[in-house]
């Protein structure tokens, strides 16, 4: 059991080719700087599965899992995804075939980041796809490099896209966040909580992106503090921050979060100012 080795990948953030790949574990993309792992496809070794056919289906079987190595070898992932499909119609405990359908949804959920659409579900299935494949070959030698890369992939994208995005509105004369814009980035953050998820070797700095972005001290002020109550609003989003920054201190005890960063206050002699200009432009009028 082992991996297809590629000579060539695109890049999952811009698109472009990957250079000199051939080896390696991780490269960097000469046009965009995004630190990308190699996603090796999974090679099928048919032989360990050959009792669990029948001739009939074990002939089908190998035509489709040649189909799916030279498809993945080529960059076709999609044809790739639904000849995984077949392969599992046929016999569903075949880890490598769900490995190497993890690694296609991952390609098709970049296409979908791409285009900036909802990317949360797609990051999901990769999860369920994952663990199909830990169930059904518990000894598996790639499954961490597959997990990781995939995981590793997926979270750097997904921040490559948030710190592409600008506000796309105004409120009181000042640049602001859409509703449709706040959702979406709100998806981006699922996203690369999953990709967390994902990931056999956890890479904390994903949870410490979202709870950064949650702390109001990136793009978008998530939290204001209710005068009344003197508690954080809306409670969702604080409480989510508070069980990110759990899982990060249950592997980094010593992780200290950034504090929620509030609306800044006017300070009182802004009023005093705002009072006597006003006063005086009054008085200059009457006279």
């Amino acid at each position: 059991m082992g991996t297809i080795s590629l000579s060539t990948m695109s890049c999952p953030s811009c698109g472009g080719q990957l250079e000199g790949i051939t080896g390696k574990h991780e490269v960097t993309c000469d046009y965009c700087s995004t630190s990308v792992k190699i996603l090796q496809p999974k090679a099928i070794d048919v032989d360990n599965y050959k009792k669990s056919f029948k001739a009939a289906d074990l002939e089908k079987f190998i035509n489709i899992s040649s189909i799916i190595e030279s498809s993945m070898k080529a960059g076709n992932y999609p044809e790739a995804y639904d000849y995984c499909n077949k392969a599992l119609e046929l016999n569903p405990k075949i880890g490598e075939v769900w490995e190497n359908k993890a690694i296609c949804s991952f390609w098709n959920s970049v296409s979908f980041i791409g285009r900036d659409e909802i990317v949360y579900s797609k990051a999901r299935e990769i999860v369920t796809l994952l663990n199909s494949s830990k169930e059904h070959d518990t000894d598996s030698k790639t499954y961490e490099a597959a997990s990781d890369g995939i995981g590793f992939n997926l979270g750097q994208i997904t921040m490559a896209k948030i710190e592409a995005m600008l506000p796309d509105t105004t409120l009181d004369k000042a640049p602001a966040w859409s509703n449709l814009l706040q959702s979406r980035m709100s998806d981006y953050l699922n996203t690369i909580e999953v990709a967390f998820q994902i990931m056999s070797n956890k890479d904390t700095e994903f949870l410490k992106y979202v709870i950064i972005e949650y702390s109001g001290a990136n793009k978008i002020r998530w939290l204001n503090k209710d005068k009344k109550t003197n508690k954080y609003e809306p409670q969702n989003i604080f409480k989510k921050r508070e069980m990110l920054i759990k899982k990060v201190q249950e592997i980094e005890p010593d992780y200290v979060a950034p504090k929620i960063e509030e609306a800044a206050k006017v300070p009182f002699y802004v009023y005093i100012i705002v009072f006597v200009a006003v006063f005086v432009l009054a008085y200059a009028t009457s006279s």
